[in-house]
């Protein structure tokens, strides 16, 4: 009778280490779609949610020190520029002028992909105006749309009282 030597390798044979490997390539090109997709979401949502915390951290400021605040949207840039009244009842948009600093920002400042789409408030350029009692005239809407998210939206909704909300569509 023949007995044969018990070995104890310690191990992973060169097979088994490139089953694992394709296993977790099949895992990650199964799931990358949703991370590109969900990272996309985020850049969207981050974008509304500075535009609408601008909104309401010069509302507060606006109460604090008892001034006109006015939010220009160049839509033609993408941006907004924040001027506060050089009078305490202003009339026009001359009453009004630049911060210093001046505070221009974008909407595609977290990515490039986030566009400015439309707006409901009025003028040329449109305005919000923040009254020195919080409230906000006239109440109105700005889209933010995903170049590549095709579909997918957020709308900073902002009513009289200065309540801000963001509402999202997404798209396929």
């Amino acid at each position: 009778m023949k007995y044969f030597k018990v070995t104890s390798d310690k191990g992973f044979t060169l097979i088994e280490l490139l089953i694992i490997i394709a296993i977790i390539g099949i895992m990650v090109a199964i799931a990358s779609p949703s991370f590109v997709r969900q990272a996309r979401k985020t850049n969207l949502r981050e974008a509304a949610g500075d535009f609408s915390s601008e909104i309401a951290y010069w509302r507060q400021r606006a109460v604090a020190e008892n001034v006109h605040y006015r939010i220009f949207i160049d839509t033609a840039n993408e941006s907004y520029e924040v001027k506060i009244a050089t009078i305490e009842f202003p009339n026009s948009d001359s009453d009004y002028v630049a911060l210093s600093p001046p505070r221009v920002k974008n909407f595609s400042s977290k990515s490039e992909s986030v566009k400015y789409q439309s707006t409901t408030f009025g003028g040329t350029p449109p305005i919000i105006t923040i009254q020195p009692r919080g409230t906000i005239n006239p109440m109105g809407s700005v889209t933010l749309k995903h170049d590549l998210l095709p579909g997918s939206q957020a709308e900073i909704i902002v009513n009289l009282l200065g309540r801000i909300r963001v509402e999202y569509k997404w798209g396929t």
